[in-house]
């Protein structure tokens, strides 16, 4: 018993169209497969790479966010030390307030005006 070709029950319009270009190009059938198969699997290949590569980058970056957190926990332990190190800071002298500007006072409208004065200056000529 004979099988049939799985290639033309499958995929009868690929295969037609490998026949056409095997016939145009003057290669083999069989040649435009293994090479078609060997573009796949080589790209197959460079997918699972990036795939792997992808997963190691995600492991390395897990990896970064807790070395993160440790190195900010030595930080505080460090800034904690530092701080129980330091005397604390005497109490600054408070500087005694300013005394607001003296108002210029306003004359007494009960005293008479100095004739000598500069008010007296503008009704002269």
């Amino acid at each position: 018993m004979k099988r049939d070709k799985r290639t033309v029950y499958l995929l009868p319009d690929l295969s037609r169209r490998v026949d056409e270009a095997a016939a145009l190009g003057g290669i083999s059938p069989n040649t435009i497969i293994e090479t078609a198969l060997d573009e796949h699997f080589a790209r197959e290949s460079v997918f699972g790479a990036v795939e792997a590569l992808t997963r190691r980058v995600g492991a390395l970056d897990e990896r970064l966010g807790e070395m993160d957190r440790a190195v900010k926990a030595i930080g505080k332990g460090v800034s904690a030390l530092v701080k129980a190190g330091r005397p604390e800071p005497s109490p600054e002298p408070v500087p005694p307030a300013a005394e607001p500007a003296r108002a210029v006072p306003e004359p007494d409208p009960a005293e008479p005006a100095r004739a000598g004065g500069f008010s007296g200056l503008w009704g002269r000529r």
